[in-house]
């Protein structure tokens, strides 16, 4: 079944961009856009990010029911200002394997972090870091792209999903920690975060992945996180896996166990 998806929808490869196109997939043709945007603050900061929408309609505005939408945060070898770069690596596999799934209607807002810049301003290699009074500025216009796009009418606001990975894995441990029970679920790769909030991340159902042999963020990071959740209350398992090191969102991207579970997860008021 995965081969013949994948003589379909060709354009989506590790090397190259998310595109503007029509295919088929089993008798349905499946649409998708990609729309550049730029998220502002009061004092001039601003990042790039891209709305990628994907549709069994021509008319993308024509939506039968809500949608949900995934915020994705990109790890460090993404960031720039070209509002590309942030759509190659891992994120072409993530829409692949979605729609390979017959999820075949849903948006993804991915912004882009500066070249100087983090979402989360701590070292990947420590063992620990706390979490900031403030939340930096590259992340804050990452979760106010989201908001934005949340005041359209065919978006789904109880199926809000974040993944992130490496620096973006970073970045979805702090947005739950500073946004409790905001997203419907989340899926933190490779990253790291501040136990202390626990119970804070303790309201929103979590599917960790990390290696075990990682040498860039430590799989501690990891563990550490999804312990102190469970011991809160919340919902958080892990997939520490003994053979991958930093690059596991190659695994987590072609799981569809962790896609699925991702796609059936719905905020509770």
């Amino acid at each position: 079944m995965l081969l013949l998806i994948l003589l379909f929808i060709p354009f989506l490869t590790h090397a190259q961009p998310i595109v503007n196109r029509s295919f088929d997939l089993e008798g349905k043709k499946i649409h998708t856009w990609e729309k550049p945007v730029v998220s502002k603050n009061s004092q001039g900061q601003s990042i790039p990010y891209k709305i990628i929408s994907v549709r069994i309609s021509e008319d993308k505005e024509n939506i039968k029911s809500p949608i949900p939408v995934i915020l994705y945060l990109h790890g460090a070898g993404q960031r720039g200002n070209d509002n590309e770069k942030q759509t190659t690596g891992g994120l072409p596999k993530l829409v692949e394997s979605l729609i390979s799934l017959h999820h075949s209607e849903f948006d993804i807002i991915a912004p882009q972090c500066p070249i100087d810049m983090k979402w989360v301003d701590t070292d990947w290699s420590a063992a620990s870091h706390e979490m900031q009074d403030s939340i930096l500025w590259t992340l804050e216009l990452a979760k106010t792209a989201l908001d934005q796009h949340l005041t359209l009418e065919h978006i789904d606001p109880t199926r809000v999903y974040l993944i992130g990975l490496s620096m973006g894995g970073f970045g979805v441990w702090e947005l739950l920690q500073r946004y409790p029970n905001f997203f419907a679920a989340a899926i933190p790769i490779c990253g790291g975060g501040d136990p202390a909030y626990a119970m804070n991340i303790a309201t929103t159902p979590i599917w960790a992945v990390h290696g075990r042999a990682d040498k860039v963020v430590l799989p501690d990071r990891s563990e550490e996180m999804v312990i102190a959740t469970q011991l809160a209350g919340g919902y958080a398992q892990l997939d520490l896996l003994a053979e991958h090191g930093h690059d596991v969102w190659s695994y987590t991207f072609t799981n569809k166990a962790i896609l699925k579970w991702l796609w059936q997860q719905q905020r509770r008021p």
